[in-house]
């Protein structure tokens, strides 16, 4: 890892299985992959190896914030890995992890390629309130 690069962890009670495909789902990314308070996303995606994201972060006042990578690992239920692509940071890397653990599952998030301290900054803020927007969507959908 550089100096730049960011790790956020975030554990739910909700088993593996449901969390992965959870992260995939383009109807469900739409209600949490937007850390903009109020905002939502529109999102397309296509989650295999060599397959393309688009994920469009709205804002309540209709501004948008595009989104874009290709995974390059998708290892059913425990990894995802994905380019990550923004006007924010260009040709990053992003690694999730997903582990089992007693009663739910532990999501591991690294962004690596961040260029620079600000970028790491708005990145975690960012994905530590995508992390806590996934967690309450199982709470409002099960």
């Amino acid at each position: 890892m550089n100096e730049n690069d960011l790790v956020v962890k975030k554990t739910i009670q909700i088993e593996q299985k449901k969390v992965f495909e959870a992260w995939i789902d383009p109807a469900s990314m739409a209600r949490w992959c937007c850390p903009i308070a109020g905002g939502h996303s529109e999102v397309e995606c296509d989650a295999r190896e060599g397959g393309k994201f688009k994920i469009d972060m709205i804002s309540p006042d209709g501004e948008t914030v595009p989104h874009w990578g290709v995974y390059q690992t998708v290892d059913p239920h425990n990894l995802l890995e994905f380019s990550w692509n923004s006007p924010h940071a260009t040709d990053t890397m992003v690694r999730v992890e997903f582990k089992a653990i007693s009663g739910g599952t532990e999501i591991t998030l690294i962004h690596s390629g961040l260029p620079t301290d600000k970028a790491r900054s708005g990145h975690r803020d960012g994905w530590n309130s995508i992390l806590n927007r996934f967690a309450d969507n199982f709470a409002t959908v099960n």
